[in-house]
């Protein structure tokens, strides 16, 4: 059985057993997991999108509206405060941690910012779409590669899609950067991660919501300390929180989040 056919049957399971409502455009996650196995084995094995044709168009699109107009970036749902973060500062260097096709590079130079060196790090697939096409200064190299210095590590909307922090941890030990900003972070006020089964994407996909407790520790042994923490705002254009009633009400939250670290 391929792959795509094994998530389709993952999913029409999840569809008879009530866990999506086709016709129900805001059902976004199924099911309340203490860990990441038992997540996967609902999803049926933990199926990773990120390789997919359809989602590296999406990606693709992504960067092609931000660099024709980084306001569109917003209205395609995808926000980021990193040109607010990096303003004052000359020529950063940056390591964007998941930044899919580097769409955040795209509007960030779009409007008006110079870095001397933005790397994306990404999975073997994502830079096999996008890394050829790539002009300096931005580069893409493998998640799990080394990395030099950086001035900034970046990440949104990805570390939830890892088992852990660890590879971020690690990436932002090797990189010895001066400011960690993680933006679009679904989190958790809780000591421990949570995990949920994401239904609305290309496949079932296993989703961590990270605990801001344990993201604050590690940082703060790496040296780093929380400066500011504020929510994603939803933006008008259709950017709603999705609902998360079936979920204990020690975990529910109403935005995504922003964290910003600076060396101590």
């Amino acid at each position: 059985m391929s792959d795509l056919t094994h998530d389709a049957d993952v999913w029409l399971q999840l569809v008879n057993n009530g866990a999506v409502e086709c016709n129900d455009g805001n059902r976004v996650w199924a099911g309340q997991f203490d860990d990441w196995a038992s997540a996967a084995a609902e999803a049926g094995g933990g199926s990773n999108p990120f390789g997919l044709s359809s989602w590296l168009t999406r990606q693709g699109k992504l960067a092609l509206e931000a660099r024709r107009d980084p306001s569109l970036t917003l209205l395609s749902q995808r926000p980021t405060v990193l040109p607010f973060a990096l303003a004052g500062l000359s020529r950063p260097s940056v390591l964007d941690f998941g930044g899919g096709s580097g769409w955040v590079f795209e509007r960030a130079t779009s409007g008006g910012l110079v870095f001397s060196k933005y790397t994306v790090a990404e999975v073997a697939a994502v830079i096999k779409a996008f890394g050829a096409g790539a002009r300096p200064p931005l580069d893409f190299v493998p998640l799990d590669g080394t990395f030099g210095h950086y001035d900034v590590v970046y990440s949104n909307s990805s570390i939830q899609y890892a088992q852990s922090n660890e590879l971020l941890v690690r990436a932002i030990a090797e990189s010895e950067p001066n400011m960690v900003l993680i933006d679009e972070l679904l989190w958790s006020p809780l000591d421990i991660d949570w995990f949920t089964v994401q239904v609305n994407s290309d496949v079932p996909t296993v989703v961590r919501f990270v605990s801001t407790q344990i993201l604050a520790e590690q940082m703060h042994t790496l040296g780093y300390r929380l400066v500011h923490a504020g929510a994603i705002c939803p933006i008008a254009h259709g950017y709603p929180f999705p609902d998360m009633a079936s979920f204990g009400k020690d975990r529910r939250i109403r935005h995504r989040l922003s964290m910003l670290f600076q060396i101590a």
